[in-house]
């Protein structure tokens, strides 16, 4: 809630020239100050019998004048200034494009800058694409056997050795990878078959091929260091026709146009529109202090006056309308001004509450 004391209201009504007229009045006799500025007020036939306090509501409605949003820009490059530097020309775009539309540097704010930086793993780009076969094998062996087999399977790689608790099989993989899915898969029996004569020489025979595999292995990486600037603006616009045209421009220039779209009712505006009502409400204040009173007695002027609105409405966030979701996909087309959707809020409802005291006055027969 804001509260404000209508000193203008009051100034429209006569109370600083009586209050001025009252001074010179009361540095000439303090102790008959009171009833002095009574008869200023009133004159010799009404006198000041004490006060009356009351309020009044009324529901306002205006329009939002502006507009907020904000504009995001990630650039990356192999270098931390390759990145600023494209950060910057395509900022320097936009802003240009956007003082053409008539809005004003002051009506943009850089929210938040970043620059960061990110490794990651890579295809090497001479690398030929591998394939991977693999055989899994069952084998049943004592402990005994198992220890000696362990010692053979060391010496091909293999160390991962696992036992079925069901079967009491051991279980391992005996795989090769090549240039092509055949020559792979030869390897591996040449391997498998090779183990296996050796494992028979320890007494293992129980041995069976449970599975078999071939897939293609990732491409060779390697590690790529990469440099980023983000770079977010909030645009204030007052001119609602002009947002679609901001929305076009930000996604041809690869930018992510956020979903924070934000109406809002200036100070200007909102003043503007209050001024309009105060005095119609007060008349209505003031006749509702007087139907209080009865015929019996006079309202006199007021001695305060107050104003309380909710300030809370002014601002609104617009509904999704579908396309900050179009701009944040991958596969976004080209929108022209025209495709967009924009549709601010109408209106908004302002409660707008006055108070005020008012003197009660009585009139004195002469």
């Amino acid at each position: 809630m804001k509260k404000k004391l209508l000193f203008v209201l009051l100034l429209n009504l006569g109370i600083t020239s009586v209050s001025h007229a009252a001074q010179s009045v009361i540095a000439h006799d303090d102790s008959n100050n009171i009833l002095e500025l009574q008869r200023l007020k009133y004159g010799n036939d009404a006198i000041v019998i004490g006060n009356i306090n009351t309020s009044i509501s009324e529901t306002i409605k205006i329009k939002p004048d502006t507009a907020e949003f904000s504009i995001t820009f990630i650039t990356e490059g192999t270098t931390p200034t390759i990145a600023s530097n494209s950060n910057a020309t395509g900022m320097k775009t936009l802003n240009e494009y956007l003082n053409k539309l008539g809005i004003k540097n002051d009506d943009l704010t850089t929210v938040a800058y970043q620059n960061y930086e990110n490794e990651k793993q890579q295809p090497t780009a001479d690398q030929a694409k591998r394939y991977n076969s693999t055989f899994t094998v069952h084998a049943n062996m004592t402990n005994d056997q198992f220890f000696n087999a362990l010692k053979l399977l060391d010496k091909n790689n293999i160390n991962d050795i696992k036992q079925n608790p069901e079967s009491k099989f051991y279980i391992f993989n005996i795989e090769e990878s090549s240039d092509s899915i055949d020559k792979a898969k030869q390897l591996t029996q040449q391997k498998y078959q090779r183990i296996i004569n050796e494992l028979n020489k320890l007494g293992i025979s129980n041995i069976s091929i449970a599975g078999y595999d071939s897939k293609a292995i990732s491409d060779k990486t390697e590690l790529v260091k990469k440099y980023y600037v983000q770079n977010t603006i909030q645009i204030k616009v007052a001119d609602f026709t002009l947002i679609g045209k901001i929305i076009a421009k930000a996604q041809e220039l690869k930018m992510m146009v956020n979903n924070d779209m934000n109406y809002q009712v200036s100070d200007s505006e909102k003043n503007r529109v209050l001024a309009q009502y105060e005095q119609a409400i007060y008349n209505k204040l003031a006749a509702k202090a007087t139907r209080l009173l009865g015929q019996q007695y006079q309202l006199g002027f007021p001695t305060n006056l107050n104003s309380d609105e909710n300030s809370n409405i002014y601002s609104v966030q617009a509904r999704n309308y579908g396309y900050t979701q179009k701009m944040l996909s991958a596969q976004a087309q080209n929108f022209t001004e025209d495709s967009i959707d924009i549709q601010p809020p109408s209106e908004f409802s302002i409660t707008l509450t006055m108070s005020g005291s008012f003197e009660v006055i009585k009139a004195i027969k002469q």
